[in-house]
């Protein structure tokens, strides 16, 4: 995964934003790194209140890309906006994340996503999707 620099053109956040963004492997022993990284960098940003919030999705959407490309490079990014975190993960697979019927083995992936976040989507990236959400930041007072 290829991660647009900080002033390309392509880069979706606020030059006022920060950011972080690592590629990991799409293996299950990453999802340790993937929920470490999320954890530091809100704490980092005094957002402590939301990172069981933050993790959890990040968490969530990294499962959801590990398995539509096992193995595979899977692109994490995190941004701080003014009302928002963003948790974005990239796969290299072109199908769409979709929500399913939830048994036991799974499908409550997204359903989560939906429920501790203002909004999700999702957008094609050239070899691949881009699945984000947008957890809004509480007003203090």
């Amino acid at each position: 995964m290829t991660w647009p620099k900080a002033n390309s053109a392509r880069n979706r956040h606020p030059r006022h934003a920060q950011w972080f963004e690592q590629d990991v492997a799409g293996v299950a022993s990453a999802a340790v790194l993937v929920r470490n990284l999320v954890e530091a960098h809100l704490i980092g940003w005094d957002l402590k209140e939301m990172v069981d919030d933050a993790v959890l999705v990040a968490d969530e959407l990294f499962a959801n890309a590990m398995q539509a490309a096992p193995g595979q490079a899977i692109g994490l990014r995190v941004a701080l906006l003014e009302r928002f975190v963003v948790v974005e993960v990239e796969d290299p697979s072109p199908g769409r994340a979709a929500p399913r019927e939830a048994d036991d083995e799974g499908g409550r992936g997204l359903m989560i996503v939906d429920a501790l976040s203002a909004y999700w989507g999702q957008r094609p990236e050239p070899g691949g999707k881009t699945v984000y959400a947008l957890l809004a930041i509480p007003r203090n007072g």
